[in-house]
C-alpha cells in the first residue's frame, strides 16, 4: 500500500466519523466547577434538660465526651459553654452517613445532643451503648 492511498483512506474515514464524535462532544453548557466538598464543619451542643441553672457546670467540666465514628470513637471532651450547655467544633467532618456517643455522667444530669442546630434522634444500639447516626452533607447541613 503507497503512502498516499493509505492517507485517502484514513482521511474518508475520519469524514465518516466527523458527524458522531461532534454529536458526543454537544450536550451540556456548563463548564465543570471542581470537585464537590468531602468534609464540612460540624458544631455538637450537648444540652441538659430539667436542672437547675448553673448547678452542673462546674461538676461537670471535663467529664461531658463524645466519641464520633470518623475518629476511631477517640474520645474528644466538650468544651463548656454555659451553665448548662456544652459544646465541640470538628472543622473537617467527611461528608456521609456517621455515628457519635456522648457519654454523660449521670450526676450532669441528662439532655439533648444537636449538630449545627439539629437534633440527633436516631438512635443506634451498639456494643459500648446507644450512637446517635446524622448525615452530613455538603453543604454543611446535618439530618438525624
Amino acid at each position: 500500500m503507497r503512502y498516499t492511498d493509505f492517507v485517502l483512506r484514513n482521511a474518508r474515514l475520519s469524514l465518516f466519523l466527523a458527524p458522531f464524535l461532534v454529536a458526543g462532544c454537544g450536550g451540556g453548557t456548563t463548564l465543570p466547577t471542581g470537585p464537590s466538598p468531602v468534609a464540612s464543619a460540624v458544631e455538637f451542643h450537648y444540652e441538659v434538660s430539667g436542672a437547675p441553672a448553673g448547678a452542673l457546670a462546674l461538676d461537670c467540666v471535663g467529664r461531658v465526651h463524645l466519641h464520633p465514628s470518623w475518629w476511631g470513637f477517640a474520645q474528644v471532651n466538650m468544651a463548656d459553654v454555659g451553665s448548662d450547655t456544652w459544646a465541640i467544633l470538628f472543622e473537617s467532618v467527611p461528608v456521609g452517613r456517621h455515628t457519635v456517643r456522648v457519654e454523660v455522667p449521670p450526676e450532669c444530669g441528662t439532655g439533648e445532643v444537636s449538630a449545627n442546630g439539629t437534633m440527633l434522634t436516631d438512635r443506634v444500639p451498639s456494643k459500648r451503648g446507644v450512637e446517635l447516626g446524622f448525615t452530613v452533607h455538603a453543604d454543611g447541613s446535618v439530618t438525624p
